[in-house]
């Protein structure tokens, strides 16, 4: 069994947000998701996905913040980076997105590039606004703030796939709390 994390520093403290468990390669198939939010706890959160996850269906993950220039671009950094370390990029398909289109087009903000880059993380996504097609294309949305979450509500229409959830809603000390901006 093999299992990594990945870590998103905020103001408030470290958060440890998603981990995954991968079955034996000869399986092919990962079969679960545990999300974790701090080193010291051993409290953690199973997420069930929706469907198996193999190399011809690869997991889709969406995370979505106002802008898609900090937050959202360095959760997809920071994901893309731990999957490409266990070998695992053709199970994932991974993408962030904004609620709004101030910065649609737009690199990541500096800052944000700049730390995630020292950490070895590169951010190369560019700003793209969340629309109602990506509740089709996504398997799990992660909105990162309860304002995006709503405003991604908004779009929903008829029944889809995709799970919508708050990236801290699997947090045991803040699952209600929004990832801070």
């Amino acid at each position: 069994m093999l299992r990594f994390y990945c870590s998103f520093h905020s103001s408030k403290k470290d958060i440890i947000f998603l981990s995954h468990q991968v079955q034996a390669p000869a399986n092919s198939h990962l079969y679960s998701f545990t999300i974790l939010f701090n080193f010291d706890s051993n409290t953690a959160m199973e997420f069930q996905p929706n469907r198996n996850i193999t190399k011809k269906q690869p997991y889709r993950i969406c995370f979505v913040c106002l802008g898609n220039i900090c937050r959202s671009p360095t959760a997809e950094g920071i994901f893309q980076q731990k999957v490409k370390e266990c070998d695992l990029n053709s199970f994932f398909f991974i993408d962030s997105a904004g609620t709004s289109a101030y910065h649609v087009g737009e690199k990541a903000n500096a800052t944000s590039r700049r730390i995630a880059e020292s950490h070895g993380v590169p951010l190369l996504s560019r700003a793209r606004q969340f629309n109602s097609k990506d509740f089709y294309e996504f398997d799990l949305i992660l909105a990162m703030d309860s304002s995006n979450y709503a405003n991604i509500m908004k779009l929903k229409s008829g029944i889809t796939n995709s799970q919508v959830k708050m990236m801290r809603s699997f947090d045991p000390d803040g699952p209600n709390e929004d990832v801070p901006d």
